[in-house]
């Protein structure tokens, strides 16, 4: 949906969102903030609000997570799987963009399950249960 609906704004934002993702932070919230910035302007770039109303709630939930549980920065993906996906939907390259986000998120699925767990044990809310 990304790459059909791309504008230019969209593209140049997207473009921007990936080279400051690839810049080492400072601290990790803003490697966090920096790391997300790709999903939210895809997310926009869809063009579809019920997408978005739905994403970017799990977003944000995920961002505090990862700020709570401050994993490493490679714990949730690699900046390899954001750059595939960005350069397919740049390109107008739907099914290329939907096979790598496909592959990213089967990678990072896992990861984030993991991430919840330790989220509930340090924050006391279920004693590290994820559903499934």
């Amino acid at each position: 949906m990304a790459a059909a609906n791309l504008t230019a704004d969209l593209a140049a934002r997207l473009q921007s969102a990936l080279e400051q993702e690839a810049v080492p932070a400072l601290s990790h919230p803003q490697w966090v903030e920096r790391n997300m910035a790709v999903d939210y302007v895809l997310a926009e770039a869809c063009g579809n609000r019920l997408y978005r109303a739905i994403l970017e709630p799990i977003l944000k939930l995920t961002q505090e997570i990862v700020l709570k549980v401050k994993p490493p920065h490679t714990v949730i993906h690699d900046h390899a799987e954001h750059e595939a996906i960005v350069r397919a939907v740049l390109a107008g390259d739907g099914p290329g963009a939907g096979e790598a986000m496909s592959r990213h998120l089967s990678r990072i699925g896992q990861s984030l399950a993991d991430l919840e767990a330790d989220y509930r044990r340090r924050t006391g809310s279920g004693a590290g249960r994820t559903s499934g």
